[in-house]
């Protein structure tokens, strides 16, 4: 029986961005994989999953991350422009909440 090598590391490409990212081959009792960490978009009905590379933006107020493509709504702050999610500016109850070095982004 001849014995295939396990590389140390193979590569595993984002379905949502398409980066490719070189990891570490992990074995368990199924054989050999390799994991890319992903997170789930937190818009509702969302249903993308995120690595570090994909386009994403974190709400400054909910302090959620969603891919880019969702819409970012502008609102005075202290008299500064910040930059939140949809829901955010559906209910933004109390915006001195807003830590002072909230990312200001433009959309």
């Amino acid at each position: 029986m001849t014995r295939i090598p396990i590389p140390n590391r193979a590569d595993e490409r984002c379905k949502n961005c398409g980066t490719t990212h070189s990891l570490p081959v992990e074995i368990d009792e199924d054989g050999p994989y390799v994991d890319l960490d992903l997170d789930p978009c937190a818009a509702d009905h969302c249903h993308v999953k995120l690595c570090d590379s994909c386009p994403k933006w974190t709400c400054p107020m909910c302090d959620l991350t969603v891919c880019d493509h969702h819409p970012r709504i502008q609102m005075l702050d202290r008299g500064r422009e910040v930059t939140v999610c949809e829901a955010c500016a559906k209910d933004p109850g109390d915006l001195t909440r807003l830590p002072d070095h909230a990312s200001i982004v433009t959309a």
